[in-house]
């Protein structure tokens, strides 16, 4: 079961989607994003098979009971903007996602910087300067975060989001330039979609070090300690 829903009100206020309609953006957005090999071998040329027996199992505070109800608001996801559609010879939906996705991110950041408190960056600045910003491990992230592209970024902002962990970017990135970015993506959904782990931030991070990351190449303050 799809434990959490994202909803980014923000975005999404100046449509015509409901709170159903963001819920199952979301739940689309998780599907087409992830690098599970059962799902991407119900894939084609992009497009991913929506199997909607599985998004109501998973989904069961949209209370929806008939398949049918689900197909108009994929089509009003689709008019938004945020995805295309396609059918097979068997009337299957297969959805890919459009760069329009990449919003739900951008104004979910601005926004979390707009409510950072402003000794946050006071602290932040001093901490650079004093530990010299551009280090070797500084820059490394940096190149990181560079080389990453935009849906790349959302995905991970959104990962985050979901473990609570958007204060521990920095520590992500360098474990994505040790691992590579789908290891790391992997690791997140096995603990989103794991209903014994309690502290999910922890059981991410621990395995992230089973994987077999070394933290003592990139440590800064704000990492959590292995």
């Amino acid at each position: 079961m799809k434990f959490n829903i994202n909803i980014n009100q923000i975005a999404l206020a100046n449509t015509r989607l409901d709170i159903a309609d963001g819920a199952i953006l979301d739940y689309l957005y998780y599907l087409c994003s992830s690098p599970s090999p059962k799902i991407q071998q119900n894939r084609i040329d992009g497009y991913t098979w929506v199997n909607y027996r599985h998004l109501m199992s998973e989904m069961p505070l949209l209370r929806i009971k008939a398949k049918g109800a689900i197909t108009p608001r994929i089509q009003r996801i689709e008019k938004e903007g945020f995805i295309r559609t396609r059918k097979d010879k068997r009337r299957r939906i297969f959805v890919q996602l459009t760069g329009k996705i990449d919003s739900l991110f951008t104004k979910m950041n601005s926004t979390v910087h707009q409510n950072e408190h402003p000794t946050i960056h006071e602290t932040e600045h001093y901490n650079n300067t004093k530990n010299n910003h551009n280090t070797k491990s500084n820059v490394e992230k940096q190149h990181v975060n560079k080389s990453m592209t935009n849906h790349e970024k959302g995905q991970l902002d959104y990962y985050l989001e979901r473990l609570e962990d958007l204060k521990n970017r920095k520590f992500w990135l360098s474990a994505i330039k040790q691992l590579g970015f789908n290891k790391i993506i992997e690791i997140f959904i096995d603990v989103l979609e794991s209903e014994t782990a309690i502290d999910k931030r922890k059981c991410a991070v621990g395995l992230v070090k089973k994987a077999g990351y070394k933290s003592f190449l990139a440590r800064t303050k704000s990492d959590p300690k292995l």
